[in-house]
């Protein structure tokens, strides 16, 4: 009778850094990682209005219309399983491990500039 395979998921802690929550332990060799990456940190496209545009509207001199996108993706990581690059950016105690550190967040703006 062929062997079950095992269902049960660990989360990827228990991979890397087995023995990450205990005071007085050091990191074994799977929990040192080469952390090199590369993001797209920001994209800007803008639309300058023409100067026939702004003398007939008589209200401005000059009109650019822009979209921004800023922390959009990872372009390359060398992390395996998803693990977050930035995510070693924590605090106090949890310096250099992915723990106590903010999720990274994808924001996209709208802006307009306008000379009067």
């Amino acid at each position: 009778m062929p062997m079950a395979r095992p269902t049960t998921r660990l989360h990827y802690y228990f991979k890397y850094i087995p023995n990450k929550g205990g005071w007085g332990h050091f990191l074994t060799t799977p929990g040192i990682l080469d952390n090199t990456w590369m993001k797209l940190r920001e994209v800007s496209l803008a639309y300058k209005f023409p100067a026939s545009f702004n003398s007939k509207t008589r209200i401005f001199q000059d009109l650019t219309l822009s979209l921004v996108g800023r922390d959009l993706f990872y372009l390359y990581t060398s992390l395996p399983d998803r693990i977050n690059p930035e995510g070693s950016n924590g605090s106090g105690n949890a310096q250099g491990l992915e723990w106590a550190s903010f999720p990274g967040t994808r924001s996209f703006g709208i802006n307009l500039n306008a000379s009067f």
